[in-house]
């Protein structure tokens, strides 16, 4: 029962999160468990970076999620 539920708040908090990106017009093309994978051309990939830290970070969360965001050319695992 517990796991049921710590996996739909999971859940619910990815789907915050991916709303968010689509309003600020982010370009996701996967998303892997608790990854959000976006796609940008180099040159504005800091401003994108910014803007899922800011996605990851709504007001519904109340500052108990942290996010670790990486920038590469290619999808891969830290």
């Amino acid at each position: 029962l517990f796991e049921n539920i710590c996996q739909s708040l999971a859940a619910h908090c990815l789907h915050l999160t991916l709303r968010a990106c689509d309003a600020m017009g982010l370009e996701v093309v996967a998303h892997v468990h608790d990854e959000i994978i976006v796609e940008c051309d180099g040159t504005r990939a800091e401003t994108v970076k910014a803007q899922l830290s800011r996605a990851m970070s709504l007001p519904q969360f109340n500052g108990l999620l942290a996010s670790d965001i990486w920038i590469g050319d290619r999808y891969g695992k830290n």
